[in-house]
């Protein structure tokens, strides 16, 4: 639907072949440029001319004074009066084959951008067709009488063919992008948050203790995600430069703010999306990238994030209880307040990470590196720290009582004290900080992955324990308006 010039995108590199140089710029000169050229052509045309006439009018004079000797010095005197008199005409076709040339290229121009604007009329045809189709509706039999639903066919349709115009034409693509998010938006409503029940049976669904219930979007409303998500290369390279050049952190985001979004697929780019007060609980995300994501009060409980980019996603006060989170790259990434009680971090990069106000009691973090991450003035009750590499963690300020730091070296970690190393639970390859004792009780050797000892048990009911008395704390100091970090 139109080559890649007329869209704006850049052409493909032609083959050189054995030319050398490419002179093609001098079809269409700048004006200083092709002023300089007419000025220099004007001057050797006159100076050609001035010198034609004094070497005709001294060819006539010697002609005149000395008649030719023999038949070579006529040829020559011939030949030179022809070329005299041939040079102002070649000059004079020079020029107006110039002037052709360049009525041809004014034609061309002219042509090209009667082109552009015939192309441009056509997507625009085909844009607001498809947008109209988006709420197409159909009257269907039920019983003795007929309902309208939602024309899903139609819409499909539609979606699809928004993705096709946004391929072809950039100056589009933007625009359908917001109507797809609207549409998202429209079509599931205002977030709608997980009751007590749901969670419950959300977390029995994870162990594998029921299989039925599963949520999720619709079919169109699931297709207009996909689409959002399978951007091209070249037209997430396009958003980055309208994002550069507003530098403005609000525009040229996904807009997928106050949307049910539960039990929906993510896949593709969700770069710089906007996820605010939103609710993806029970929703999968597999080989996505949320990068500068923004989660601000957003519900993500039982949310499934499996090989998925959060470089510097920022939470704030974002519900992520019993998340699962696998093999994930969230370098940079910041956590205001909010929840990550019994969430599952495996296998994930939390470098350079921020945790402020965080609540992550009987959260299980596995094989995780924590490489001069910030923990602080949050509550870490209870956690398993499991071969975690916790090189230069901060965990200032924070609650870090009965976690398991089995195969851990916290020789680089600030902010622990001995009463949380009493409190929690380690092995043989456990390596504490400078300053800090081993307990006696722990054991002298390392203990497997899935080895369950009476020590291991030992610890699982220290740490139910120590979250059910850390969270009738923080109801008591909410009813008092006493909040402890």
């Amino acid at each position: 639907m139109g080559d890649a010039s007329s869209r704006g995108e850049p052409p493909l590199r032609k083959a050189a072949g054995w030319a050398a140089f490419d002179f093609s710029f001098l079809m269409s000169p700048p004006a200083a440029l092709a002023g300089l050229v007419y000025a220099i052509v004007g001057l050797a045309s006159l100076a050609i001319m001035v010198a034609g006439g004094l070497i005709l009018f001294q060819f006539v004079f010697q002609t005149l004074n000395a008649p030719p000797k023999d038949f070579e010095d006529i040829s020559r005197r011939l030949l030179a009066v022809g070329l005299i008199v041939a040079a102002p005409f070649a000059i004079w076709r020079i020029v107006v084959s110039h002037w052709q040339a360049r009525a041809a290229q004014a034609q061309a121009a002219a042509a090209a951008r009667q082109a552009d604007v015939a192309r441009e009329e056509h997507y625009t045809t085909l844009f607001t067709a498809a947008v109209q189709q988006l709420g197409a509706m159909r009257e269907v039999q039920e019983g003795v009488g007929r309902r309208t639903e939602a024309n899903t066919e139609a819409r499909l349709g539609a979606i699809y063919a928004l993705e096709r115009i946004a391929q072809d034409s950039e100056r589009d693509h933007w625009s359908i992008m917001e109507t797809l998010c609207a549409y998202v938006r429209k079509n599931r409503g205002a977030a709608r948050y997980l009751s007590e029940r749901e969670r419950e049976q959300a977390r029995r669904r994870q162990l594998g203790e029921i299989t039925t219930g599963e949520t999720g979007v619709s079919v169109d409303v699931q297709a207009a995600l996909t689409v959002i998500g399978r951007r091209s290369p070249r037209r997430l390279s396009y958003e980055a430069g309208l994002r550069e050049k507003v530098k403005d952190r609000t525009s040229y985001r996904l807009d997928l703010t106050r949307t049910n979004l539960s039990g929906a697929v993510l896949t593709g780019n969700f770069d710089y999306a906007n996820f605010e007060r939103s609710s993806l609980a029970l929703a999968r995300a597999n080989g996505a990238s949320f990068n500068n994501a923004r989660f601000f009060y957003t519900h993500l409980e039982q949310a499934e994030f499996t090989s998925v980019e959060l470089r510097n996603a920022v939470f704030i006060a974002t519900h992520l209880e019993g998340v699962t989170l696998r093999d994930a790259n969230a370098d940079g990434v910041q956590v205001y307040g909010g929840s990550l009680e019994g969430s599952l971090i495996v296998d994930t990069t939390l470098s350079n990470a921020l945790v402020r106000g965080a609540e992550a009691s009987g959260a299980s973090i596995v094989r995780t590196t924590f490489e001069g991450a910030e923990i602080m003035s949050s509550d870490f009750t209870g956690v398993r720290f499991d071969h975690c590499v916790l090189t230069g963690l901060n965990m200032s300020r924070s609650v870090v009582n009965v976690c398991n730091f089995r195969g851990v070296n916290c020789a680089s970690v600030t902010g622990l004290t001995q009463q949380m190393i009493d409190s929690s639970f380690g092995d043989a390859e456990t390596v504490l900080p400078n300053g800090l004792t081993r307990p006696a009780r722990w054991p002298a050797e390392p203990l497997l992955q899935f080895q369950i000892t009476d020590y291991h048990l030992e610890w699982l009911d220290a740490r139910t324990d120590a979250i059910k008395a850390r969270r009738q704390k923080l109801v008591e100091a909410m009813a008092d308006d006493d909040i402890p970090f």
